[in-house]
């Protein structure tokens, strides 16, 4: 639809709103998958939206500043504790795969790396990407440990001092860790069309905000169609 309309239109408006946004719809086996190796001078991003060229992104980033690698590794120790370092390898001239070291000292491939860690690593990397005005993410939670979530927002949070973040979610652990203005009710109504409600805005929020957590509180207010006891302040479902 936004390929549509002159550029003073509203689709040639949000065509401009968004050009240079970086998309990702974060996909493992695009995270697991070799990637050349990114030339000196080029800009550090993934190159494309579902996280392809992770290891070549770390790559340049040990290239340019081993501290913010060690500070990564300690900070992975943390999170997954049989985890001791990220280990970069050649798989030819050209490309690089990425893989862990365990504290015991067993290495495991990317292939065997788990979908939360490989996710992690890419939220993790976008602090240190070329700068961009805005990041749209879709679903961060994707495959990480419920325990993560808060650690990866925290990452998110941080971008967020210089990039402007939009994120789609499914899971009250995300919503927990935003703000009532932070968070927008998406509805669709076949009438009406798309709306969208600050989730401060909702009737009674001020009252039901002081018995829930924000991802709670939609949780249990949302009948996941119309949610309408959310929007329109109804009973619970």
């Amino acid at each position: 639809i936004i390929d549509q309309g002159s550029p003073h239109s509203p689709h040639g408006l949000i065509r401009a709103a968004i050009a240079g946004a970086t998309l990702l719809r974060l996909d493992p086996d695009a995270l697991r998958a070799p990637a050349p190796l990114i030339p000196d001078g080029q800009s550090v991003r993934f190159a494309d939206d579902r996280g392809r060229g992770l290891p070549a992104i770390y790559d340049a980033l040990q290239t340019r500043d081993i501290q913010l690698i060690a500070d990564l590794n300690r900070e992975l120790q943390g999170l997954f504790p049989a985890f001791k370092s990220l280990r970069l390898r050649n798989t030819d001239a050209q490309q690089k795969a990425i893989g862990a070291v365990l504290q015991d000292g067993t290495e495991v491939a990317a292939s065997e790396l788990s979908e939360g860690m490989l996710y992690y690593l890419a939220l993790a990397a976008l602090p240190h990407l070329d700068p961009t005005p805005l990041v749209l993410i879709e679903e961060p939670e994707n495959g990480l440990h419920p325990a993560r979530i808060a650690d990866v927002m925290k990452v998110l949070r941080a971008v967020s001092e210089t990039t402007q973040i939009i994120m789609a979610t499914h899971s009250p652990l995300v919503i927990n860790e935003l703000e009532g203005h932070e968070v927008s009710v998406i509805t669709r109504d076949p009438k009406s069309g798309t709306q969208a409600v600050l989730l401060k805005d909702t009737p009674n929020y001020e009252a039901r905000s002081k018995a829930y957590a924000n991802g709670e509180l939609w949780l249990n207010y949302c009948d996941g169609e119309a949610e309408a006891p959310l929007v329109q302040g109804g009973p619970r479902p």
